[in-house]
């Protein structure tokens, strides 16, 4: 008799006759008869995903573990700029801003270049309004109120991260939910009777910890932009990048669940984003005037690339410059259009930093910037020209400040500015493939039973490049759903 090979095995099986590669014990998918431990759900990962996630199911009265590798909660998060487009917003709506999910939905797939996943992003526009109404309602705070750009209309709101990230730990524990810091976790852990995944082995307290999750585990672990044989796997050219994302983007999440034989989506289009300074450490470090109107250039002052597309876009041109280096030349309009979006204390924090260059005319600004003052005042004469008498750029094909939106103006308003920036990378945004209700799947196209993954862990959202401000926007939704579908599912 033919016996029937379990997941798990056959997996390792497949692996085992197509690589010469050995695995050690600690990497191998492990199978459980004895749990240390027993929970209704766990949530790996305590970014913005995994905070809604495991909030929203301790509020629903499961019995919840959020498991955290790091010390303290947040993960990437707390890096972020906290850029979250949402449409429908009563911010919008006190403005006249019109807009809907299915806006929000043709933005990400134009500029995904409709590699996206089409259902996935239809769900997750159509869920992030009230993704971003349970996160205010829960505590979540925002910066300030302006509505800044993120395609065809403005819909970014910025939410205060690290205060976000506070309040949501404070609700999940409040609400009952029991939180492990510092206790990374391993492994998944099949269940070859029910044919799931039945719980996970973490390190906690100095111990491997055998933890059953009677109704599913939640990957919410973020990307794998600080793990360089992964980057060299995927994306060669990116294995030397500057990445500034938490220290816990190692890629645990991926790795775990690949074991059980999940299917990927988006992996070659990791790309570096353009607009930090030179050196950065932190996401606070970046500056985008050209959203605003800036034009980039090199250090001959020639432009590089038409502005308005996506930030990861410019940040591929940029690394084709001399030492990643390329620079925004604008005047004191656009910069201040810049702080009233970015605010004035991002500004305060960067002029202090040194990094921007000013000067009472363009050829006084690109002296000190070490640009060819020549050259940059031929090239922005040509660009005013172009803006004033044909409203377009006639080099690149420049229509609008950012994607589809954003009159262009001329750079002729001194005192003028350059700010050196070069492409850091800030996130992976690809990851495990997930269906529109995020249950991972094989690659088989099935989905894995027990198994769930939001945010930075998983791809398909973004497709080839990165509208302004989806990806925290992501994440706060794909935990929300997450949530609800394990818990509609808790009994199957």
């Amino acid at each position: 008799m033919m016996q029937r090979l379990s997941r798990r095995n056959f997996f390792y099986a497949t692996l085992a006759t197509v690589s010469t590669v050995s695995f050690p014990a600690a990497a191998q998918p492990k199978q459980n008869d004895h749990w240390n431990q027993e929970f209704d759900a766990v949530v790996i990962g305590s970014g913005a995903s995994g905070l809604t996630a495991a909030t929203r199911l301790a509020q629903a009265g499961l019995k919840v573990l959020l498991t955290e590798k790091l010390p303290f909660t947040g993960g990437s998060t707390l890096l972020s700029v906290g850029g979250f487009a949402v449409p429908g917003s009563s911010f919008q709506k006190e403005k006249n801003i019109k807009d809907s999910p299915k806006q929000f939905y043709e933005d990400m797939m134009r500029v995904g270049g409709e590699k996206n996943d089409p259902e996935l992003v239809k769900s997750v526009t159509e869920n992030s309004l009230k993704a971003f109404e349970w996160m205010l309602a829960n505590g979540g705070k925002l910066k300030n109120q302006n509505v800044g750009k993120s395609g065809s209309v403005p819909r970014n709101m910025t939410v205060d991260c690290p205060a976000t990230v506070k309040a949501l730990t404070e609700a999940f524990t409040k609400d009952g939910g029991t939180l492990w810091v510092s206790s990374p976790a391993k492994e998944l852990i099949w269940d070859e009777k029910a044919d799931r995944i039945s719980g996970v082995l973490i390190e906690h307290d100095k111990k491997l910890v055998a933890v059953k999750a009677k109704f599913g585990v939640i990957l919410a672990s973020g990307g794998f932009s600080r793990n360089k044989k992964l980057l060299e796997k995927y994306v060669p050219r990116m294995a030397n990048a500057n990445a500034i994302s938490g220290g816990g983007s190692q890629g645990d999440g991926l790795l775990m669940a690949q074991a059980y034989g999940a299917d990927v989506a988006d992996m070659p289009y990791i790309k570096a984003t353009y607009g930090f300074a030179v050196g950065s450490k932190s996401g606070q470090e970046v500056w985008y005037p050209f959203r605003f109107g800036a034009i980039v250039v090199n250090k001959k002052g020639q432009r590089i690339c038409d502005e308005s597309i996506s930030k990861k876009d410019i940040g591929d041109k940029a690394l084709e410059q001399e030492n990643g280096i390329a620079y925004c030349v604008y005047d004191e309009p656009i910069n201040e259009e810049t702080i009233k979006d970015h605010g004035t204390a991002r500004y305060n924090y960067l002029k202090g930093l040194g990094v921007f260059y000013s000067g009472n005319t363009l050829e006084e600004a690109a002296k000190k910037a070490g640009i060819d003052p020549k050259g940059l005042a031929e090239t922005v004469k040509q660009y005013n020209d172009d803006v004033l008498t044909k409203g377009a750029d006639s080099v690149f094909g420049r229509k609008f400040c950012v994607d589809i939106s954003g009159k262009l103006v001329p750079i002729n308003k001194g005192p003028f500015y350059i700010y050196p920036s070069t492409p850091v990378l800030v996130a992976t945004y690809c990851g495990v493939k997930v269906d529109p209700r995020t249950h991972v799947i094989d690659v088989f196209g099935k989905p894995i039973k027990g198994l769930y993954a939001a945010g930075e862990v998983s791809g398909g959202v973004h497709g080839q490049s990165f509208l302004a401000a989806s990806a925290i926007s992501k994440s706060f939704t794909m935990g929300y759903i997450a949530a609800d579908e394990l818990l509609k599912n808790k009994g199957k």
